[in-house]
């Protein structure tokens, strides 16, 4: 320790580079409570930046999900007859780009030997119009099935072929401006 209250560490064995390499360091309760902010200033400073990363990045999640379940829609209702490989999609719509939500689609089945199992099956459209039965014979007794969409006090049927068009798609319009 040196006369002026510094320390001098020496780093070399040689008198001259003892005399280049002489660091000095000051041993004043000033300086140490410097210091010590300094430190405390630069971990607040990494505490924030840490905090802003995590934040943009639960944001970049929330939207990310957000933009995910916004792209994905709902699952298309469907009753499922379970007596057969054949499906039948429909559209309902009022107009020419309005879907009908909840509009009833029914049908009676009668399959089987001389037909003597009977089924009725029903189902209500999503709010973009859109309904499946799933699960239709190939082969039913008097072809073609009748399927009655009912909407808005209006009713169309719709004739359906299952040995000639075993996967359809019927869009049904219904009366409107």
């Amino acid at each position: 320790m040196s006369g002026d209250g510094s320390i001098t560490l020496a780093y070399a064995a040689t008198p001259r580079a003892k005399q280049e390499s002489e660091i000095k360091m000051l041993n004043t309760p000033k300086d140490s409570q410097a210091r010590s902010q300094g430190t405390m200033l630069n971990l607040i400073r990494s505490i924030h930046g840490v905090r802003c990363v995590v934040q943009a990045l639960a944001l970049s999640l929330f939207f990310a999900g957000w933009m995910l379940a916004a792209s994905q829609s709902a699952p298309i209702p469907q009753v499922n007859a379970d007596i057969g490989p054949c499906t039948a999609d429909f559209t309902v719509r009022q107009g020419v780009n309005q879907p009908l939500y909840n509009a009833q689609i029914s049908v009676k089945i009668a399959y089987g030997f001389m037909g003597m199992k009977k089924m009725d099956l029903k189902i209500g459209t999503d709010s973009e119009g859109k309904a499946r039965f799933v699960g239709l014979p190939e082969k039913v007794h008097n072809p073609p099935l009748d399927f009655v969409v009912q909407a808005k006090g209006l009713t169309k049927t719709v004739h359906y072929w299952p040995s000639a068009k075993c996967r359809a798609q019927y869009a049904v319009v219904m009366g409107g401006q």
